[in-house]
């Protein structure tokens, strides 16, 4: 049997799925207005978006799809941190660093201030990679080692 999350560990990882739909859900409540702005990419001007009802139509859309990445990962790892699976929440965490890597090259490439995007970035980056680290390594019991 896996070893189990317990504790502070399953409280932080409770937290941090948490931390991820909140995010998720900023950005289909209030998208295109203020999901953009916390993605760290530029939104057009209100005068471009009035011209056309399409372009505020996709960049809602765009928005949107962000939300719900971010809900999705939020409910695998909520629903692998209720089942009490170390393995299974380093996982699906390993999973989002892939997320936060590919915003991160984004913003990069598309932001007017990509620095303090990635930075922001990185504070939820790097305890992700602790808590994964933590998870996985740690998951490592004797009692495993001799099912293997």
């Amino acid at each position: 049997m896996p070893s189990q999350l317990r504790g502070p560990l399953y409280f932080i990882s409770l937290l941090s799925a948490a931390t991820v739909a909140l995010i998720g859900l900023t950005f289909i409540l209030y998208a295109p207005q203020s999901g953009p702005l916390i993605f760290g990419i530029p939104i057009p001007s209100s005068s471009t978006l009035s011209l056309s009802s399409a372009a505020n139509t996709g960049l809602t859309a765009y928005t949107s799809v962000i939300g719900v990445r971010d809900l999705t990962l939020a409910f695998v790892s909520f629903i692998f941190t209720l089942l009490r699976d170390r393995r299974a929440v380093g996982v699906v965490l390993a999973g989002g660093l892939f997320a936060t890597v590919g915003d991160a090259a984004v913003m990069m490439a598309y932001s007017d201030d990509p620095f303090f995007f990635i930075g922001a970035h990185l504070v939820t980056g790097v305890p992700m990679i602790g808590l994964m680290l933590v998870l996985l390594i740690g998951s490592n019991t004797k009692d495993e080692r001799l099912m293997r």
